[in-house]
Protein backbone atom coordinates (compact mmCIF):
# COMPACT_ATOMS: atom_id res chain seq x y z
CA UNK A 1 0.00 0.00 0.00
CA UNK A 2 2.64 2.37 1.08
CA UNK A 3 4.34 1.85 -2.48
CA UNK A 4 1.55 2.57 -4.10
CA UNK A 5 1.36 5.62 -2.30
CA UNK A 6 4.64 6.42 -3.34
CA UNK A 7 3.86 6.00 -6.70
CA UNK A 8 1.41 8.83 -6.71
CA UNK A 9 3.06 11.45 -4.34
CA UNK A 10 2.86 14.82 -5.92
CA UNK A 11 5.85 14.89 -8.86
CA UNK A 12 6.37 18.77 -7.90
CA UNK A 13 7.25 18.25 -4.49
CA UNK A 14 9.60 15.67 -4.67
CA UNK A 15 12.30 17.69 -4.87
CA UNK A 16 11.14 20.03 -1.74
CA UNK A 17 11.11 16.48 -0.24
CA UNK A 18 14.50 15.72 -0.49
CA UNK A 19 15.62 19.26 0.50
CA UNK A 20 12.99 19.06 3.06
CA UNK A 21 14.46 16.09 4.61
CA UNK A 22 18.60 16.87 4.24
CA UNK A 23 17.01 20.51 5.77
CA UNK A 24 17.94 22.52 2.69
CA UNK A 25 14.83 24.14 1.98
CA UNK A 26 14.88 27.93 3.06
CA UNK A 27 12.41 29.23 5.58
CA UNK A 28 9.78 29.96 3.33
CA UNK A 29 9.62 26.70 1.09
CA UNK A 30 9.90 24.85 4.47
CA UNK A 31 7.12 26.46 5.42
CA UNK A 32 4.85 25.65 1.84
CA UNK A 33 6.06 22.05 1.87
CA UNK A 34 4.80 21.84 5.21
CA UNK A 35 1.97 23.08 4.76
CA UNK A 36 1.22 20.82 1.63
CA UNK A 37 3.09 17.76 3.61
CA UNK A 38 -0.12 17.96 6.56
CA UNK A 39 -2.61 17.80 3.50
CA UNK A 40 -1.36 15.43 1.15
CA UNK A 41 -1.44 11.41 2.30
CA UNK A 42 0.58 10.17 -0.45
CA UNK A 43 3.64 13.04 0.52
CA UNK A 44 2.85 12.21 4.16
CA UNK A 45 3.53 8.63 3.16
CA UNK A 46 6.97 8.95 0.89
CA UNK A 47 8.11 11.72 3.99
CA UNK A 48 7.05 8.85 6.73
CA UNK A 49 8.97 6.20 4.88
CA UNK A 50 12.35 8.30 4.00
CA UNK A 51 12.58 9.50 7.35
CA UNK A 52 14.25 7.03 9.07
CA UNK A 53 16.30 6.49 6.37
CA UNK A 54 17.71 10.05 6.31
CA UNK A 55 18.15 10.19 10.36
CA UNK A 56 19.38 6.36 9.88
CA UNK A 57 22.19 7.81 7.51
CA UNK A 58 23.38 10.83 9.22
CA UNK A 59 23.66 8.83 12.12
CA UNK A 60 26.55 7.29 10.61
CA UNK A 61 27.99 10.08 9.18
CA UNK A 62 28.46 11.64 12.64
CA UNK A 63 29.85 8.12 14.01
CA UNK A 64 32.28 7.83 11.03
CA UNK A 65 33.30 11.59 11.79
CA UNK A 66 34.36 10.75 15.26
Amino acid sequence: MINQMIDQACPEWRGDLAAYLIGALDPQARTAFRHHLASCLACRAEYDELFPVVCRLAHLAATAEG
